[in-house]
C-alpha cells in the first residue's frame, strides 16, 4: 500500500485482487500489474514473448528479502531448529 500512496494514488484508485503464481492473468489483460519474482514470473513472461519492466524492491530503497524465511511466531516458537 505504501508504494501506491508514494505514487500519489489513493487506495480507492486501485483494485487489488488475489493472483496466482502463474502471471497469465496479466498476459490475458485481466489485470494491469503483477507482483512477482523477476527470476520466476519475469522469466515466464519473457518466454511467452512479453516485454517486462522489473521494478526491484532495492531500487526503491527497500531491504532485499531474497532468502528470507517467513513464518508465524507460534510455528517458530515450537520448532526446535529456530530456538
Amino acid at each position: 500500500m505504501n508504494l501506491i500512496l508514494d505514487a500519489g494514488l489513493k487506495p480507492s484508485d486501485v483494485n487489488i485482487v488475489p493472483s496466482a503464481p502463474d502471471p497469465s492473468a496479466l498476459v490475458s489483460g485481466q489485470i494491469d500489474g503483477y507482483c512477482g519474482y523477476v527470476t520466476n514470473q519475469g522469466v515466464m513472461l519473457q518466454t511467452k514473448g512479453v516485454e517486462i519492466y522489473a521494478l526491484n524492491a532495492q531500487d526503491l530503497g527497500l531491504p532485499e528479502t531474497t532468502g528470507t524465511i517467513y513464518g508465524r511466531e507460534d510455528f517458530l516458537a515450537r520448532t526446535a531448529i529456530w530456538s
